[in-house]
């Protein structure tokens, strides 16, 4: 799987760039068949234009709204196993207009990787799961 220990050839690559960039805006669920990320593929994988691909760190225009992003520290939802983990000081592109956050993917896999083994917890926390749609029915 991409972004998780599977090598995937250029021509792969760009097969699936061109495939999401076919389904934005769709209403295609693209959240992908394993529960070890909690960003659909969509978001977690974005179907840059190879024109304008930028490495984190260096200029970098938001896909959605075009504004410019900053890298920044943030605390990132991380589901692994079926285990959410909240994870702080993450590397991120935050946009200075809408606020969408870019991750690298060599940062998501060292999350998985640091998660996957022994690891210090600073606190646990309760978390409740209801269904909105029962809510406004």
């Amino acid at each position: 799987m991409i972004g998780h220990g599977g090598d995937i050839t250029n021509s792969e690559s760009n097969l699936l760039l061109t495939l999401l960039g076919n389904l934005k805006g769709s209403n295609v669920d693209l959240t992908p068949p394993h529960d070890s990320c909690i960003m659909p593929l969509s978001r977690r994988y974005k179907p840059y234009n190879h024109n304008s691909i930028r490495p984190i760190g260096e200029l970098m225009l938001c896909e959605f709204c075009g504004g410019e992003t900053k890298k920044k520290s943030v605390k990132r939802q991380h589901w692994l196993n079926k285990k959410l983990y909240i994870v702080e000081d993450v590397d991120a592109e935050v946009c200075t207009e809408c606020g969408e956050r870019y991750f690298h993917a060599k940062t998501l896999d060292a999350i998985d990787n640091y998660l996957s083994k022994k690891h210090t917890v600073k606190a646990h926390i309760d978390v409740e799961i209801v269904s909105f749609s029962q809510a406004v029915a």
